[in-house]
């Protein structure tokens, strides 16, 4: 699995940037039909980090450590969740990057994507 900066966990999301989970109006609040602040058993079915067990596959997270859009403890969220699961998890951060763009997607940003595909290809 390859990771651009998303969200993976809707109650820590709800508590550190609560404008984006609880407030109405928010992607988070259209998906849950509430707050993940009141509709936290939805919040925990829609997050990433509740879903991580034995056999998930090898994961890579790109994440702009100026991203304001997803915070940056969202990816480590996940890291943390794969790590103590004994699962492989490699988080690259882009010093400078904010929620998308081209840095992604070009230079050694892409080498990591292509080199961590070609070597789970199955040839």
């Amino acid at each position: 699995m390859v990771d651009f900066y998303g969200p993976t966990d809707f109650i820590l999301r709800s508590k550190t940037q609560p404008h984006r989970a609880n407030e109405k109006g928010s992607v988070v609040y259209r998906l849950l039909g509430g707050g993940a602040d009141q509709k936290t058993q939805l919040a925990k079915l829609a997050s990433p980090v509740t879903h991580v067990g034995p056999g998930d596959p090898p994961f890579l997270v790109l994440h702009g450590d100026k991203d304001k859009t997803v915070l940056m403890d969202q990816s480590e969220r996940i890291a943390e969740v794969y790590q103590r699961a004994g699962l492989p998890l490699d988080l690259v951060v882009l010093p400078g990057s904010g929620h998308g763009g081209k840095t992604f997607f070009t230079g050694e940003a892409r080498k990591r994507v292509v080199q961590f595909l070609e070597l789970r290809i199955r040839r």
